[in-house]
């Protein structure tokens, strides 16, 4: 099969591109301080923390005809979107092109240009991840290299008290009528069911899904709905 990439949702293929050539799979780098300390060989480097990473370049080489849109081509190829490459199928960086992309010429019927993808550290699955609504004391399994800060949708009255892993949170609810409050732990911030700010009922710790089996167990909620998303380093 020709390699192709996908950006924004459009396919390379169906743009009327040719792959010269794809990207390196690469790991991305820890965001490390290098520290040289007098009378001491070698250098300190110290994590700035956990699961910090950079960002890095994934560049690409591609071909088009002499006659191909390339008003087309220039709109789409700028800007942010979801990038996915054959070598890599089963996953999507986050990506934008920060430089130029320029077409020269190649051969008589032909133009290369060179695609510089900025991506985010961190790539995900293709497709979304469904909610998961688990039963109190089951386990929700990160197959991801990096902790997930999901959202999280409790339905119910009352304290809605929810602890996954060694982390508590607990909404306090209307104790007469039924309401529905999302966390989102990655901003952690919550919202009752019309999209109002309810942050304010929130005491304890927005929780995450670590690599590897978490328990879930909660009391006081009709419901939960854990929304992940698993990350790859």
């Amino acid at each position: 099969m020709n390699p192709w990439f996908e950006f924004a949702g459009v396919d390379s293929r169906t743009a009327g591109l040719w792959i010269s050539s794809l990207p390196a799979i690469q790991r991305p780098l820890e965001r490390v301080e290098k520290v040289d300390i007098y009378g001491r060989a070698g250098s300190l480097h110290l994590l700035e923390d956990n699961d910090i990473y950079e960002e890095y370049r994934k560049d690409c080489k591609v071909l088009a005809r002499a006659d191909a849109d390339f008003g087309y081509l220039l709109k789409w190829l700028r800007g942010y979107g979801d990038l996915i490459f054959s070598n890599e199928p089963d996953r999507r960086y986050l990506a934008r092109i920060d430089e130029a992309v320029v077409f020269e010429k190649w051969s008589n019927d032909l133009l290369e240009a060179e695609i510089k993808f900025t991506v985010h550290p961190f790539k995900r699955d293709v497709y979304d991840i469904q909610p998961i609504t688990p039963a109190s004391g089951d386990s929700i399994y990160n197959p991801g290299d990096i902790i997930c800060r999901p959202a999280i949708t409790m339905t119910g009255t009352g304290n809605l008290v929810l602890t996954i892993g060694d982390m508590e949170i607990t909404v306090a609810a209307d104790t007469e009528n039924t309401g529905t409050y999302t966390l989102d732990c990655a901003a952690e911030f919550c919202t009752d069911g019309n999209g109002a700010n309810a942050s304010g009922l929130v005491t304890g710790t927005y929780p995450v899904l670590k690599p590897g089996a978490n328990t879930v167990t909660w009391s006081g909620a009709e419901s939960v709905s854990i929304e992940p998303v698993w990350y790859y380093l």
